[in-house]
């Protein structure tokens, strides 16, 4: 069940709001570039000021652009973890029946188990990623 939780908290709400976030930051990021060029023709800061503030903005453009594209790969890992759960369950419950010989029944209950434990072993790692991109900077 914690694994359930776990798998739709990631996928769900914060690859979204990393995505959305990111996409939101980079688009505000061409009219900070616009304003530092304006304040540089109405001679309000000098050239050396208007070189750093469009590095300081190039710098938050790789940024958010990095955390765009973590968004994506996060997504494709998670599903990538769905399909090795269900690949090791129905592995480990087709072994346990074909050569322990044992009932579906019993077979499903250990093997789910232990698909579960080794799911929550990667998905740990996975949550603290998910949660460090959501803190924001």
């Amino acid at each position: 069940m914690m694994s359930v939780v776990l798998i739709f908290f990631c996928k769900r709400y914060i690859s979204r709001y990393t995505e959305i976030s990111a996409r939101y930051c980079l688009d505000s990021m061409n009219s900070e570039l616009f304003d530092i060029d304006q304040k540089l023709i109405r001679k309000e800061i000098t050239e050396d000021e208007a070189k750093n503030q469009k590095q300081q903005v190039a710098t938050k453009i790789n940024y958010y652009s990095a955390l765009d594209s973590s968004a994506q790969v996060l997504e494709k890992t998670i599903t990538a973890f769905i399909l090795l759960f269900i690949v090791f369950t129905v592995g480990g419950v087709s072994i346990g029946i074909v050569e322990f010989h044992q009932p579906l029944r019993e077979a499903m209950n250990q093997y789910i188990v232990l698909s579960s434990g080794y799911l929550v072993v990667f998905l740990i790692p996975l949550f603290i990623v998910c949660l460090s991109l959501r803190i924001k900077k």
